[in-house]
């Protein structure tokens, strides 16, 4: 974990029965320190951006450990065995409040106490996992933040048979120890919002769960190989997080594209694509709600923060070795010979471009000769189509976005 000026420290994380993060400070404690207001943390991997993204959000909050707050992190290091262990601990230090990293560590920490108020990240439906009554009304001791979108499994799905035409068969990595309904198959809601997404698809969805610490990430890609698996998809899970790395590693080996769920934050990981919801939005706002429940708000009473920030990020270098194209980024031809269909039917139906004049100075100016009406002038030439789909203006390409007759433009288009 990296270090920051306001919360220099020595980490540990270890395997002994407790697992915990452990400070070594210089110098002595003061003498408030027991008034401090204690931040107990708790997360199912070992020290990450994850941990360190929070500690980092709540010092810019005022929240230092060892100066205006005591910090009590506690990390399973991968083993989910630990985490209600690791809920008593904090429990036991009396903290004021506890952060909870994904759904396994919310439900340990809500099944270790039912008074101290929790502020979960990254679980999938906190209503369906039994976590709260109602999103706007948490009740109990919980509330937190959540980018669960029931629609992105079928846009995921969407942009992976667009990428691997030939798609059918589907391999589905998760985690076994995520919570599950408690009545049979035991779907957790991620898998079943997945496989039901999968089925709309006409994809046959298999699920391939590993397991922490040590999980057998090779056994189950082989077994997915075998199985005639086209694809695969990585859901965002703890241990797939933990693991993300070996996993595209071990998929890119056996040549098979791959999808890792949970977007900026698994680009690095190496697969084919990642998208959805960045798990650093949803922990960015993790801190706010920490003070605002440490300034006398009821977790019962704070509703639950929904963030849904769809991004899709595209590794070429992987793309490359797999053989693998974008058809959706390809480069469309707007002018001249082997013009796209789109542009030719937009720029036959609108010619002439408003305000052309100036944007032709501009191209001249840099020694680029301006291409003739009715063929597009530049970057970033806009056209307004409205509900008809007949295109109403069209604008130069110096238009600003926010321009006030492009404004009054679309808003007279929605209100015909």
């Amino acid at each position: 974990m990296g270090q920051t000026p306001e919360h220099s420290a020595r980490i540990t994380c270890t395997r002994l029965p407790l697992a915990r993060f452990t400070y070594l400070r210089s110098g002595s404690v003061t003498e408030g320190y027991t008034q401090m207001k204690s931040i107990g943390m708790l997360f199912s991997a070992g020290p990450d951006s994850v941990s360190e993204t929070i500690i980092a959000g709540l010092a810019r909050r005022g929240f230092i450990d060892g100066k205006s707050a005591r910090l009590e992190p506690r990390f399973a290091c991968g083993n989910a065995s630990l985490l209600p262990e690791l809920a008593r601990d904090l429990v036991e230090k009396n903290v004021d409040v506890i952060i909870a990293a994904g759904a396994i560590t919310a439900l340990a920490a809500k099944g270790a106490t039912t008074k101290i108020p929790i502020v979960f990240a990254g679980v999938i439906d906190p209503v369906e996992g039994g976590l709260i009554e109602n999103l706007q009304r948490p009740g109990g001791n919980v509330t937190g933040v959540t980018t669960f979108d029931p629609l992105q499994p079928r846009q995921q799905f969407e942009i992976l048979m667009r990428v691997v035409p030939a798609l059918r068969k589907l391999a589905i990595v998760s985690d076994v120890d995520i919570p599950r309904h408690a009545a049979p198959p035991h779907w957790n809601t991620l898998e079943w919002a997945n496989r039901k997404a999968a089925i709309a698809a006409g994809l046959e969805a298999k699920f391939y769960r590993i397991q922490g610490p040590q999980p057998k990430t090779d056994e189950a890609i082989d077994q997915a190989m075998a199985d005639g698996a086209d694809a695969l998809l990585v859901l965002d899970v703890p241990i797939t997080i933990i693991h993300s790395k070996h996993i595209a590693s071990v998929a890119l080996k056996h040549r098979l594209p791959s999808m890792f769920l949970g977007g900026p934050r698994m680009a690095d990981a190496g697969g084919l694509m990642a998208y959805g919801t960045g798990l650093g939005a949803a922990l960015s706002e993790v801190p706010k709600i920490v003070e605002t429940i440490l300034q006398g708000s009821r977790p019962s009473e704070t509703p639950v923060v929904v963030i849904n920030r769809h991004i899709l990020l595209l590794n070429d270098n992987c793309a490359e070795q797999l053989g693998v194209q974008f058809p959706m980024y390809s480069k469309l031809v707007a002018t001249g010979p082997g013009k796209h269909p789109l542009y030719a039917a937009l720029t036959a139906a609108k010619p002439e471009t408003e305000d052309r004049a100036g944007m032709e100075e501009a191209l001249r100016g840099y020694k680029i000769e301006p291409t003739a009406a009715p063929e597009v002038l530049w970057n970033f030439e806009k056209f307004l189509i409205g509900r008809d789909g007949q295109v109403l203006r069209r604008f130069a390409p110096d238009t600003a976005p926010d321009a006030d007759k492009l404004v009054a433009a679309i808003e007279a288009a929605l209100a015909a």
